[in-house]
């Protein structure tokens, strides 16, 4: 599997780094048709994206916001 291969390694401590996680979460992701970045990249750092969609055709883009994790509502 290419995700055994080119595993990346842990940003912070909340990197997903394990392949049953990492599939977890995509399956959350299409449920809620959102992506969280809980400081999964930067330490500090929180984020969430999600595509652009017309009606009838397939998504035309992406869409993201990023703020630091003191200004958030749960932080």
């Amino acid at each position: 599997m290419i995700l055994d291969q080119w595993r990346r390694p842990a940003n912070t401590d909340n990197t997903v780094t394990d392949c049953r996680t990492f599939f977890e979460e995509l399956d959350r992701v299409t449920d809620r048709e959102y992506v969280i970045d809980d400081e999964e990249f930067t330490e500090g750092l929180r984020s969430v994206g999600m595509a652009v969609d017309r009606l009838v055709t397939p998504s035309i883009g992406t869409m993201s916001v990023s703020g630091p994790n003191y200004r958030s509502i749960e932080g």
